[in-house]
């Protein structure tokens, strides 16, 4: 376990980050996760009405954070697993992407290639998906459903427009398919269920945030 690490994405859904931190935990048995990220404070925007753009640019980097932290894990610096990873002390690693437009830098590339396996899952093509042992091709944000948190706290619906292209899947069906292989057969049927177990764990926005948009007539079929 300990050679082992996973970075959640901000641009994944709430369920999504959640079960990868499961699999962190509870089947991996391990507590190195972090986020990869990079948040520009002076990109830092303020309009009339109070309406603002935040450094952040990832759409659920709020959500990513609170989820992990909800699991009780503590959430790495990514530099601590780039320098586990160059010591040798991490030879093994799980990244969830989601932005195309992310570019690698010189050392990021130089760390990753040290890996002894490096599984990505993504929908895209990318610098990532280049260097990878394993690509598992996951669905885009039009193909699933889940939840992102936003900047306020916020926890808003993402709905499925379209099914998932050829066999791509959405990656709360990837991660919980790496679990079941590793013997943890968790049993979840659609991201619904697993809102509602970061809700009990959570409370607060999370608790109810699927059932009260519904309520509300929200809901739209597929």
């Amino acid at each position: 376990p300990g050679a082992i690490a996973a970075l959640c994405s901000g641009c994944q859904t709430n369920e999504e980050n959640w079960l990868l931190a499961r699999l962190v935990a509870e089947v991996w048995q391990t507590d190195q996760m972090g986020l990869r990220g990079k948040v520009m404070p002076n990109r830092e925007e303020r309009f009339p009405g109070g309406f603002a753009i935040g450094g952040d640019c990832a759409p659920n980097g709020r959500g990513a954070k609170e989820v992990v932290a909800g699991m009780g894990l503590e959430r790495l610096d990514v530099e601590r697993i780039w320098e586990g990873i160059e010591v040798g002390r991490i030879r093994a690693l799980c990244l969830l992407g989601g932005n195309p437009d992310e570019r690698l830098e010189e050392r990021e590339r130089r760390v990753l290639e040290q890996l002894e396996l490096l599984i990505v899952v993504d929908a895209l093509a990318s610098e990532l998906t280049a260097l990878a042992d394993v690509v598992l091709p996951a669905a885009s944000a039009f193909e699933k459903d889940g939840t992102f948190t936003n900047a306020d706290g916020r926890v808003q619906r993402l709905r499925r427009a379209v099914v998932p292209w050829a066999d791509s899947l959405p990656e709360w069906q990837i991660l919980q398919g790496l679990a079941e292989v590793a013997g943890a057969p968790w049993g979840y049927a659609h991201p619904r269920q697993i809102a509602g177990e970061i809700g009990r764990r959570l409370g607060g926005a999370y608790a109810r945030s699927w059932e009260a948009e519904e309520d509300a007539g929200g809901s739209r079929g597929h």
